[in-house]
């Protein structure tokens, strides 16, 4: 009775894998972004998938893949396969022979974890191949950035395409305007959209403002020590005046606190997207946002 559970286990993992591949023949990967640089290590020998975002290394070692967040919650309930079996299926076809650890700025968090890309047999990163599936979102930190415009363009084509979680409204982005729902998900890792009411520079802390009420809307801020980073693209004008980012439409990632109603606060510029719909439309009242007031963050 084991052995034939485990063969039918192994036809199912297989036929998974198989799926994926399709996928990947079919739809990608048809996004090209900045080449992503990263310093490749020793080859990848690996062990066992610890947890849906962690492996162990035949010497023991524990590798986190940095720059995504793979959901806890299982996506599908009418029968098709959950995250988790998809990604021990799709794992142990990439990982399965000529796999290399490669690494970005910071090798090791604090918990002495091995923080890598591994570099699957195609020369392309794990993380890549799983976003670009639907099976991770991108979860950026500021001592690992360079893959992370890379993989945000994989999230963005696997989210048309309804790949993955992306089939699941749990992990839809959630609107800025709707407060009880961010203090919901407090605590948690999530990607927020909307339109700044106004932003401004308190101290050498940036705050954007999402609402009129500054008290319980939803607010993004900066930190002194991290603004420093927030200096090319649209962050050349904001850092010189934050009131240029009202009226514009952010998205956003983080985990969510509660402090004056919900709010993110950014590190790093990699959890900011500005969408390119026009400035004086959105100043308009588009997704709510109404006359602009003079108020202090």
């Amino acid at each position: 009775m084991k052995t034939s559970r485990r063969r039918m286990r192994r036809r199912a993992i297989a036929l998974v894998l198989i799926l994926f591949l399709v996928t990947l023949f079919l739809f990608g990967p048809a996004v090209e972004a900045a080449p992503c640089k990263l310093t490749r290590g020793e080859p990848l020998l690996a062990g066992d998938v610890k947890d849906a975002q962690s492996l162990t290394l035949a010497d023991g070692r524990e590798v986190k893949l940095a720059g995504i967040d793979i959901p806890k919650h299982d996506v599908a309930k009418g029968g098709a396969p959950r995250v988790g079996e998809q990604l021990d299926a799709v794992l142990a076809g990439l990982l399965v022979q000529d796999a290399t650890l490669a690494y970005d700025q910071t090798r090791e968090d604090r918990y002495g974890r091995v923080l890598a890309f591994p570099l699957a047999a195609d020369g392309r990163s794990v993380q890549s191949h799983l976003v670009e599936a639907g099976l991770a979102r991108v979860r950026s930190s500021a001592d690992n950035r360079n893959c992370i415009a890379e993989l945000l363009a994989l999230e963005e084509e696997a989210r048309a395409g309804r790949r993955g979680i992306w089939r699941d409204s749990a992990y839809a982005i959630m609107a800025a305007d709707d407060v009880a729902a961010l203090l919901r998900a407090e605590g948690e890792f999530a990607i927020v959209e909307g339109v700044v009411h106004e932003a401004a520079s308190v101290r050498g802390r940036l705050y954007f403002n999402f609402g009129e009420d500054r008290r319980t809307d939803f607010t993004v801020t900066v930190a002194p020590a991290d603004a420093k980073l927030f200096k090319a693209g649209d962050w050349t004008s904001i850092r010189r005046d934050p009131r240029l980012a009202a009226g514009r439409k952010m998205r956003v990632r983080g985990f969510i606190e509660s402090y004056n109603g919900p709010e993110i606060t950014l590190t790093h510029p990699e959890q900011v997207e500005f969408s390119s719909e026009d400035k004086a439309r959105a100043n308009e009242g588009v997704d709510g946002v109404g006359k602009r007031k003079k108020r202090k963050p």
